[in-house]
């Protein structure tokens, strides 16, 4: 069986050759590098520079092709399974979400490195939305080395109208979050809030958005769709926007394995979808 034999030949051919040259590439590489520092313990030095400077520009026609291969899938697969599933508006698979917008999270300041992929403006149901992958970086405790502080999906839902003030449901996020003036909300369910922390401004709204039917939903997320939205959450309300953040310490649309790549880009597509539908079926915020 072929390994790429759920998309069609024209597809399935030059992601197949992409993915050869990745790996061919890859392990002539490591070959290369291992080979050459053997060389220096056990041959004459020249051997060792032969096999280092050969090994050189089998790094930079690795890491072309894997580029390569990245936009491939973003843009003939990636953009094709996003379009049956969404009305897309715009995608870009070397875009993320405009950072500047972190501002609006209740989180503290950010001064690492931010950087993200696979960017959708598109509408779902006729709610508009936006998503992408981001992973964020900081320097670690000496300031040496740089460690991944984040690594996951944020989605922004626009409301059909304002809602303030604003409120935070917070699974004790990766993310550092301000408290909003110290007002905490419990809700009557004794497993929500020992898995989220909430914050309100305004009780009486908190108590009309937190409907039993929606606390269940967010407790039933993480097994929903094989897992695939599972991971610390955290979501903001304020104003216009729904700010949706999860913790899943991995991209959406990729995966190593090629044999299960429309597999997981369709489980991802599907978790996003799970996501909308659970904030778009909650009357208080998205229909009234």
């Amino acid at each position: 069986m072929d390994t790429y034999d759920h998309f069609d030949d024209g597809t399935s051919k030059e992601l197949n050759s992409l993915h050869t040259t990745v790996v061919i590439f890859f392990a002539l590489w490591i070959i290369l590098v291992a080979a050459s520092f053997t060389a220096l313990y056990l041959l004459p030095g020249r051997v060792f520079a032969y096999l280092f400077f050969a090994a050189i520009p089998c790094f930079f026609v690795w890491r072309s092709a894997t580029k390569k291969r990245r936009a491939f899938i973003g843009d003939k697969i990636t953009r094709v399974a996003l379009q049956r599933h969404f009305e897309l508006l715009e995608f870009d698979h070397n875009r993320h979400i405009d950072m500047a917008l972190l501002s609006e999270l209740p989180t503290s300041d950010w001064n690492g490195i931010k950087k993200g992929s696979d960017y959708i403006h598109g509408r779902y149901k006729g709610a508009e939305f936006l998503f992408s992958n981001f992973v964020l970086t900081d320097a670690d405790m000496d300031g040496s080395t740089k460690v991944r502080a984040f690594n996951g999906q944020w989605l922004i839902l626009k409301l059909k109208h304002d809602i303030w003030p604003c409120m935070v449901i917070d699974e004790y996020h990766p993310f550092t979050v301000r408290r909003l003036r110290d007002i905490d909300f419990l809700s009557e369910n004794m497993t929500f809030n020992k898995r989220f922390r909430i914050q309100a401004e305004d009780p009486q709204m908190a108590l009309h958005i937190l409907t039993p039917r929606f606390i269940e939903n967010l407790l039933s997320m993480d097994q929903s769709v094989n897992g695939v939205v599972s991971g610390k959450k955290l979501i903001y309300i304020q104003g216009g926007n729904l700010h949706f953040v999860l913790s899943s310490k991995r991209s959406f649309f990729e995966t190593m394995d090629m044999s299960v790549l429309q597999t997981r880009i369709e489980q991802d597509i599907v978790g996003i979808q799970c996501i909308l539908d659970v904030f778009l079926s909650n009357e208080r915020l998205y229909n009234t």
